[in-house]
């Protein structure tokens, strides 16, 4: 009974972790300069982070299937990237270009 039991719970751990993608990658501007305190994050879930000082960001997602990564950053415009979450590892470099805002006249 006991070997049963630790059969169920271990099936059920591995299903956890096997199921669950890290995303990692780096936010640079066009200029190839890093954007730190860029928010990224899986669009429809809880799933996200910021980006550190050098651009760089690592977060895991148990989300599966199709999913939309959003990144944005206040005077960028936002970027939002298709991917495919079936546990594997991805890696991925995020441009994001200038947004120009043009100020009214007074």
């Amino acid at each position: 009974m006991k070997l049963i039991l630790l059969l169920i719970i271990f099936s059920c751990l591995s299903i956890t972790i096997i199921s669950q993608t890290k995303i990692t990658g780096k936010v640079i501007d066009p200029n190839n300069q890093p954007l730190p305190g860029a928010n990224i994050f899986i669009k429809d879930s809880y799933d996200g982070i910021s980006s550190a000082k050098d651009g760089s960001f690592s977060f895991i997602t148990e989300e599966e299937g199709n999913a939309i990564l959003v990144v944005s950053f206040v005077g960028y415009k936002t970027s939002e990237e298709s991917l495919f979450l079936a546990g594997d590892d991805i890696n991925i470099e995020i441009v994001l270009e200038e947004e120009a805002k043009e100020l009214g006249s007074v």
